[in-house]
């Protein structure tokens, strides 16, 4: 059998298996097996293939057409422009996580330039629920001067993060610990967060539990990778609770998360956001939450103290006022991030 005829098999089990891109897949399967660019295919398409290669492939292509997503097939998932291992033990990295990482990196940059060499705390960048690692190594690749925390309760998916983080070369930036969201940072790094300028990241389970089932593109990934609860809050408002308990010593200064649709509308609507949310200041991007604190460790100037330009607004979402620092004297009404003298 050559290369054109595997593929033209591959293609009609794919299509008849409602396989939305059944040609396409066949290609990108064969190529990874054999190695090659999909250029190579056409170029060798009537070369002919060994027998252990014909059963590897079909063997691929039976598992895509049960709707396995690609990404666990290969054992890879490019994210942020870096190749990432995944399996079956952990959520597919998607590109509204991209969105998330971007906005931490332009936040920490933004705060490294601004406050330039007044800056004499460590900054600390914590990934709870860290999955594949993806999050922790591409902030450690980003932000070479930070210190990575990152947090699973899954055993598996910490091996599949230590993994990552071997393969790009961060293993000595990122501590890894196990356990329930934020809990084992709680127990064991508390008293030296208290030092430090901390940022807490976190893409945590967001998906309405009943929508799950049906759909059989997450119905192959990890449950407790996906499983928001009735309305999809129910990781953050655990979150924020965790945080509300420890407020009394420790706060980060900023909170990054990741959360759409409904989930979104039931967060704000929740007793714990309520909780905590008097102490930031937020700003939605896309699907990232941004909080950046204004409470005890002030990262605004928010009085008269040299600061005749600067003042507070408001600005409302559903069911919840936000505190926004900002400044006159920029148009776009961006966060004016000004230290105290």
């Amino acid at each position: 059998m050559t290369i054109r005829d595997a593929l033209f098999e591959a293609k009609i089990k794919l299509d008849t298996a409602g396989i939305p891109s059944p040609w396409l897949d066949a290609e990108l399967l064969l190529a990874h097996l054999l190695r090659q660019p999909r250029t190579y295919l056409t170029i060798y398409q009537n070369q002919p293939l060994n027998h252990v290669t014909i059963q590897q492939f079909n063997h691929l292509v039976m598992r895509r057409a049960r709707g396995e997503p690609f990404a666990y097939l290969t054992g890879e998932k490019e994210f942020c422009g870096l190749s990432f291992a995944v399996n079956k033990h952990v959520l597919i990295p998607r590109s509204a996580t991209e969105e998330l990482v971007e906005a931490v990196i332009k936040e920490q940059r933004t705060t490294i330039r601004e406050q330039g060499t007044v800056i004499r705390k460590s900054c600390t960048l914590i990934d709870v629920g860290t999955g594949s690692g993806c999050i922790a190594v591409t902030l450690a690749l980003q932000l070479p001067s930070a210190h990575i925390i990152a947090t699973d309760i899954a055993v598996q998916a910490l091996a599949v993060a230590r993994e990552n983080a071997a393969r790009h070369g961060v293993t000595d930036r990122i501590v890894f610990l196990q356990g329930d969201l934020l809990a084992p940072v709680l127990k064991t790094q508390t008293d030296r967060l208290i030092d430090c300028q901390t940022v807490l990241v976190a893409n945590l389970p967001y998906v309405p539990a009943q929508t799950i089932a049906p759909n059989s593109d997450l119905s192959s990934e990890p449950r407790r990778a996906l499983d928001g609860g009735p309305d999809g809050s129910r990781p953050y408002r655990r979150l924020f609770d965790q945080l509300r308990a420890k407020g009394d010593r420790w706060h980060p200064d900023c909170i990054a998360i990741e959360i759409e649709n409904d989930a979104y509308g039931a967060l704000l609507a929740s007793a714990e956001w309520r909780s905590l949310q008097p102490g930031y200041a937020a700003e939605r991007i896309g699907s990232t939450l941004l909080m950046r604190s204004i409470q005890q460790k002030p990262r605004f100037s928010r009085g008269s103290l040299k600061t005749e330009n600067c003042q507070l607004i408001t600005g409302t979402v559903p069911d919840q006022t936000l505190v926004l620092p900002t400044c006159k004297a920029q148009t776009n009404m961006s966060v004016c991030r000004r230290r105290w003298p």
